[in-house]
């Protein structure tokens, strides 16, 4: 086989993803390299592991299950319905409608560190809570929050309010 083959194949399994490109590479090394996945490694540079596995699902050693929507930490509210129901019951006093109503969207000012707050005194556990993160604006205090609102961080240097307004 030529390097012209070999860099053609290997460009084609990366833009292939998970399933199909085990697939693609078992079938390229059952072809061309007599089903050997170290053999797969050396030409085209694809680990033997993941050609062993394709080379596994194809002969129906193993099943294929694709997990990819079942994976990452479940959403508080899906686990504990009775959550997502708290949640609006402490933000909802304090939402307003888009002031040119241009959308049918609500707002609120409530920070999201305040409504975990609001939670955790109400009886919810740490656990039972979404984490806490401090490295969103959402979560932060207006005082972190200057990257978000320019305007802000001018206002809130010296704590006075400084007009934008054009003079002439």
């Amino acid at each position: 086989m030529d390097d012209v083959t070999n860099e053609l194949l290997a460009s084609a399994s990366k833009r292939l993803k998970g399933n199909q490109r085990r697939q693609f590479q078992a079938e390229v090394c059952t072809k061309l390299c007599g089903g050997s996945p170290r053999q797969a490694e050396q030409h085209f540079g694809w680990g033997r592991e993941t050609v062993a596995k394709g080379l596994r699902e194809q002969s129906g050693e193993i099943e294929v299950v694709a997990h990819a929507l079942r994976r990452g930490r479940q959403r508080s509210e899906d686990a504990n319905p009775q959550l997502a129901i708290d949640i609006r019951l402490i933000v909802e006093p304090h939402t307003q409608s888009d002031r040119e109503l241009r959308s049918s969207r609500q707002y609120t000012n409530f920070l999201a560190g305040e409504v975990w707050q609001e939670l955790f005194e109400k009886g919810y556990s740490e656990e039972e809570l979404p984490q806490r993160t401090h490295d969103t604006r959402h979560s932060q205090s207006p005082e972190l929050s200057t990257q978000a609102n320019p305007k802000r961080q001018a206002t809130e240097k010296d704590g006075r309010h400084r007009s934008t307004a054009k003079v002439t």
